[in-house]
């Protein structure tokens, strides 16, 4: 059981379990203050990851999606950069890195695309982390040769312990990560059904959250 201090609201209370997650994930791989970070996929979990990288000392934060308010949500947030990937070439990532890639993709959607995608923006001896859950039984063809020769690091993360939860409520109380940032919409419980709809849909929405009031 975790007890809640008083400087805590109940809305940031709500995002403690999801950046938990997203802490996880993060502290599989070592950011340093030179690395370049992709993100792939950047709803509200993929800029969790953006506002950990930025607080954990990353250099630039990369966010790719198909999104476009999504991808303007993100470069608020601190992105260096958002690519649109049905209307852009992520090749640009590659430039800016004088064709080396980035140190670290997080890969922050369940679409199987984006692993492979992830591939070519990670540079060699780089890692990938598998944060978004693919749907059950999904398959890809993988170019494991170039993983291999790359020397890529695959690494999965899901869910969060008693520990990461803990850091999470820390983070948010001494304000180093400001989770309320990512509320857009509040619904109260008599409006259920319109926030699970305005949260699927995402055409203007990041985190949606439903209160008693």
């Amino acid at each position: 059981i975790i007890k809640l201090p008083d400087s805590i609201s109940f809305d940031e209370a709500a995002m403690i379990e999801p950046l938990a997650c997203c802490i996880r994930a993060i502290n599989k791989v070592n950011i340093t203050n030179n690395d370049d970070i992709a993100v792939i996929g950047v709803g509200p979990a993929g800029i969790m990851h953006i506002l950990l990288a930025k607080a954990f000392g990353a250099n630039r934060v990369f966010a790719l999606d198909i999104n476009d308010f999504r991808l303007n949500f993100a470069k608020k947030m601190g992105a260096e950069l958002a690519v649109n990937i049905n209307k852009e070439e992520s090749s640009i990532i590659n430039d800016l890195t004088d064709g080396r890639g980035v140190d670290i993709t997080i890969v922050s959607t369940g679409n199987t695309k984006a692993l492979l995608h992830s591939l070519t923006l990670t540079r060699k001896g780089g890692e990938v982390v598998l944060f978004g859950v693919p749907p059950k039984d999904s398959k890809i063809q993988l170019d494991v040769n170039h993983m291999f020769l790359n020397e890529i690091k695959l690494i999965p993360s899901l869910a969060a312990s008693e520990k990461e939860t803990n850091y999470a409520l820390e983070l948010i109380t001494s304000k180093q990560v400001d989770i309320k940032s990512i509320i857009t919409h509040r619904f109260s419980l008599e409006r259920t059904s319109d926030a699970i709809k305005c949260a699927y849909d995402a055409k203007d929405a990041m985190k949606v959250i439903i209160t008693s009031s």
